[in-house]
């Protein structure tokens, strides 16, 4: 059986995702983010999580802290890598 590609996902997505001042991009990483979550291969790394959620602040329209916490805690249920240093020397 093949193995299963995942997508590593950038916090540039999933901010742009979050963005309504983003007209163009929004729609794009909407539908990029579903279809992850749809099959099911989308992943994080902790520094993405983090980086959204102080994204969230810095959007046009700023995200209080509760909702942000909400929207990282969904994306938390994706699968979610904990960058190190061994993880940092491994990439190609």
């Amino acid at each position: 059986m093949a193995e299963r590609q995942v997508t590593f996902v950038d916090t540039n997505v999933l901010a742009y995702a979050h963005d309504r001042s983003e007209t163009r991009k929004q729609p794009v990483a909407r539908a990029r983010l579903e279809a992850l979550w749809h099959s099911r291969t989308g992943a994080l790394s902790t520094q993405a999580l983090q980086e959204l959620y102080v994204a969230t602040r810095k959007l046009a329209a700023p995200m209080g802290r509760a909702t942000a916490r909400k929207i990282v805690a969904l994306y938390a249920e994706w699968p979610v890598l904990q960058v190190d240093v061994p993880l940092i020397l491994l990439a190609h």
